[in-house]
């Protein structure tokens, strides 16, 4: 047993080694495909091919700075072509120069992408260590068996009476596995290092390197995009510290007690369309407000495609591990985008009720996709009134009440209002706020966007108009109460409003829509009419594009009567 764990020792050494030197992960960087791997010459190496490559001392301490890494950029996918990126991938210059500062902008939440890059090739290098070592095990395990009983008791009878030299050779199968390992991975090294670029000072690459064509255009034209981060940077950061401020002088106001009392915060976003400096301050927000949740309204994205990973690490890196991050899929995301946010941590909905933070939550994606360039189709049979009238049975059915819908369009909220088993909607979409009314059996509210309005010129840089987060306040048995808007202005500073009590609609009969309390935009039985979204009744999105339909999940039993009771806290 002795001999077995010292010859398992002597192997893992080299296997771990051989698994970390030979890590690998394909990862996205910035809306580029990329690979990462890890290698021996003490550098972060961007190589993006002909162009040439940025070149960084390795930010690992002590021994570890001999492991470095090397991000090969591939190029943007064809899915992606639609953005504004798209001509970099012609390399047609005046149109690069042009849109420098768009494509320096979406390197602002890179940082997120990074690192989960680099604990996915954490995770590869182990998976490969455990494979080196189990191959290695399995070869000794062989070579047992054709020596034989007699040979192994022999050597180790050899072993016994020489443990000295027996450990040093041991050490030398060990050290010589590393010796082979370094040298296939030393012939990695870059072979020049470059030269500096002196108006990356002040940014996470001033102490870069850079060789080729890239660098000559970073000389060139860099300049541009260098001082749109410098100023993107600049703006988020003191947009962050004015929610903080915002949040810190209600507190102060609220003396001696808490500024919610006994009630529970969640934060509400919308639409923010791959604004990674907004997601910063949605973190910022959600610690300011002591969330309990984080609230997504959908359209995280712009395209839903699958290299805007980095629109969803940015949010879920922000937003922290800590924090439960509830995601309803909008028309601008994809099957995708859910499966990303996922992978990040979310809880994406999926037509069925999910209890987050003691709260029943019920939503859906949006049946509907919708691209930059073609318009918007339906992803099924189902219209956006469908899965609204579907939502609506399943709250009827389900095995506890239903607390709160979470949807993207507001059409569908609608309609589940009027079955009086919703008791309260939150939606996006139209980029149009519509503060709480009643409509059916309950509350509608729509928030305009967190990132970008659409009357902005361009889906990057520093806000062009006000951006909207919501905090929303339930009380002790999980009903949405009250709520307040957090407005973030195009100066950075930010704003957020008193405590407003919620509307509180008539009890409606499960099954049975309320009478007429929303006006002409109270959703007809059909569907039809107008959805106050700015549209004739299509469920229409703000861009005047139009979209339908859903996608059909399994419910829940119960039965459910609505809300009841008036909020007991004070408008503040």
């Amino acid at each position: 047993m002795g001999a077995a764990l010292a010859a398992a020792a002597a192997l893992a050494v080299p296997a771990v080694f051989a698994g970390v030197v030979t890590a690998r992960v394909d990862y996205p960087f910035g809306p580029h495909e990329a690979s990462y791997e890890v290698t021996l010459d003490s550098t972060v190496a961007l190589d993006l091919g002909p162009l040439g490559a940025l070149v960084m001392p390795s930010p690992l301490p002590g021994p570890l700075s001999y492991l470095g890494a090397r991000v090969v950029v591939g190029p943007i996918p064809e899915d992606f072509a639609a953005t504004p990126f798209a001509s970099l991938e012609t390399l047609d210059t005046p149109r690069l120069v042009a849109e420098l500062e768009a494509y320096g902008q979406a390197y602002l939440g890179v940082g997120a992408t990074v690192r989960r890059a680099g604990r996915a090739l954490v995770l590869d290098a182990l998976a490969r260590a455990g494979l080196c070592w189990l191959g290695a095990a399995a070869g000794l395990a062989l070579l047992g068996a054709l020596m034989g009983r007699a040979r192994l008791g022999q050597l180790r009878a050899w072993g016994g009476r020489r443990k000295p030299l027996a450990a040093v050779l041991a050490a030398a199968v060990a050290l010589g596995g590393v010796g082979v390992v370094v040298g296939v991975a030393a012939q990695r090294r870059p072979t020049s290092w470059g030269e500096g670029a002196p108006m990356l000072a002040g940014t996470p690459f001033s102490s870069a390197r850079l060789t080729g064509r890239f660098g000559q255009l970073v000389t060139e034209s860099g300049e541009i995009a260098v001082n749109a981060y410098r100023a993107t940077e600049e703006f988020y950061a003191e947009a962050a510290a004015g929610v903080e401020a915002a949040f810190a002088a209600q507190a102060a106001q609220a003396a001696p007690a808490a500024p919610y009392g006994d009630l529970r915060a969640a934060l509400f976003f919308s639409d923010l369309h791959c604004n990674v400096g907004m997601a910063r301050v949605l973190g910022v927000a959600a610690q300011a407000a002591g969330a309990v949740m984080v609230l997504d309204g959908g359209d995280t994205t712009m395209d839903g495609t699958s290299v805007e990973r980095y629109c969803v690490d940015a949010v879920a890196d922000a937003i922290g591990p800590e924090i439960p991050w509830v995601v309803a899929i909008g028309n601008h995301d994809t099957a995708a985008t859910a499966a990303q946010a996922r992978a990040a941590g979310a809880v994406v909905l999926d037509g069925s009720v999910e209890r987050v933070a003691g709260v029943a939550i019920l939503g859906d994606s949006d049946p509907t996709h919708t691209e930059l360039t073609q318009g918007t189709r339906l992803l099924g049979d189902e219209t956006v009134e469908d899965v609204g009238r579907r939502l609506g049975e399943t709250a009827c059915a389900a095995a506890w009440p239903v607390d709160l819908l979470l949807i993207h369009q507001p059409a569908a909220a609608r309609v589940a209002l009027a079955s009086g088993c919703v008791p309260a909607a939150v939606t996006g979409h139209i980029h149009t706020r519509a503060d709480p009314s009643v409509v059916g059996g309950g509350v509608l509210y729509t928030q305009s966007s967190t990132g970008r309005d659409t009357r902005e010129a361009t889906m990057l840089g520093p806000l062009a108009a006000p951006a909207e987060i919501t905090v929303l306040l339930f009380d002790s048995q999980n009903r949405w109460v009250a709520w307040q808007l957090l407005t973030v202005r195009p100066d950075g500073g930010a704003e957020l409003s008193a405590v407003r009590e919620l509307p509180v609609p008539a009890v409606v009969e499960p099954g049975r829509a309320a009478p007429d309390t929303a006006g002409p935009d109270a959703a007809r039985p059909d569907g039809a009419g107008s959805d106050g979204d700015g549209s004739d009744g299509d469920g229409s999105d703000s861009d005047g594009l139009d979209s339908a339909g859903s996608d059909s999940a399994e419910s829940e039993t119960a039965d459910h009567t609505g809300p009841s009771a008036v909020s007991p806290y004070g408008t503040g």
